[in-house]
């Protein structure tokens, strides 16, 4: 191979595979009547990309259509897109929180997840979406007590014996603070009671 040679195509969808793709995208757009087609694909966006390869004219079709806006005047609403971004935020959050090994819940990590850039900077704007990241945030000590549970899970899985080093060296603990270190010890004791 010279490395100019066409890779091969996946083999494209049936019929009947490319019917019920469309429906489940259909299904979306009515399930989320406010929501624009990127926010509808950040929802499903293996849906999104097999149904732009192999229907993008339907796709166009059937999405939802951008809002123009003929006033330089009017004001976006924000409110609206509060009510729109909560949702994406709180699967964002879910997603976060039930990795198999954790990751710390943090305002970068939501954004990235629900795929929203510059939420940073328009959190203000949204009081609903605010709150409820404000509420869900951990701090470094809360993140590891929470990675410390799990690692106590896990080495309990494996039917071994939880001691303080195992738990330290599976959760990567080795910066925590004292005080952490004392919850910490507390958690592994009343597992080994």
């Amino acid at each position: 191979m010279n490395g100019f040679e066409k890779q091969p195509k996946k083999e494209a969808p049936t019929i009947k595979k490319l019917d019920e793709l469309k429906k489940r995208w259909l299904n979306l757009v009515e399930q989320y009547p406010n929501y624009s087609q990127n926010q509808i694909r950040e929802l499903d966006k293996g849906l999104y990309t097999l149904l732009y390869y192999y229907a993008k004219e339907w796709l166009q079709q059937n999405s939802p259509k951008g809002k123009t806006y003929h006033n330089g005047n009017k004001r976006f609403n924000w409110e609206e897109r509060d009510k729109q971004v909560l949702p994406l935020i709180k699967k964002a959050i879910e997603k976060i929180l039930n990795e198999e090994k954790p990751i710390r819940v943090t305002l970068y990590r939501i954004a990235q997840e629900a795929g929203i850039s510059g939420l940073k900077s328009k959190l203000e704007k949204m009081p609903e979406t605010k709150q409820y990241i404000l509420s869900k945030l951990e701090s470094v000590e809360q993140f590891q007590l929470r990675r410390a549970k799990w690692a106590i899970e896990m080495i309990k899985k494996q039917g071994m014996h939880v001691s303080k080093s195992k738990v330290m060296e599976m959760a990567n603990l080795h910066k925590a603070s004292i005080e952490t270190m004392s919850k910490i010890d507390k958690l592994i004791e009343s597992y080994n009671c």
